[in-house]
């Protein structure tokens, strides 16, 4: 045994054991964030429905939702709330449903990156219209 060395006493054996704890600590802290995880998935799926599957030669409408900024800075006497919320109808050119993303033929809007995620998209039989006689 050298002079000096500390690995033999009872402050060794403290230290030891208080690290073999907070090793123990540390794997229960996990298990619990990912008990947590686990429940904020769940609860965060369950109100969520099946998402809606497009096929390439489908036409879809396109929501409108990020776009009302660029509708209301470029004439002031617009409103918001009377921007159409879907604009289209625009057909699907290539279909990525394991992204949920698809691109769009977009012909009079060359400066927009044409592809979506399936939230902005939707079928257009189910977007609303109304004809005014």
């Amino acid at each position: 045994m050298e002079p000096g060395n500390k690995d033999d006493g009872p402050e060794a054996e403290c230290a030891s054991e208080l690290i073999e704890k907070l090793k123990w600590d540390v794997e229960d802290a996990k298990d619990h964030l990912l008990e947590v995880k686990c429940l904020q998935a769940f609860y965060a799926n369950r109100d969520h429905g099946p998402e809606d599957v497009f096929q390439v030669g489908d036409k879809v409408m396109l929501s409108t939702l990020h776009h009302q900024r660029e509708f209301t800075t470029n004439d002031p006497s617009c409103v918001a709330k009377f921007i159409p919320h879907f604009d289209g109808p625009y057909v699907i050119i290539n279909s990525m449903p394991e992204f949920s993303a698809y691109t769009l033929d977009l012909p009079n809007s060359p400066n927009i990156f044409p592809t979506f995620h399936s939230s902005q998209t939707f079928h257009q039989e189910r977007c609303v219209t109304f004809s005014i006689m």
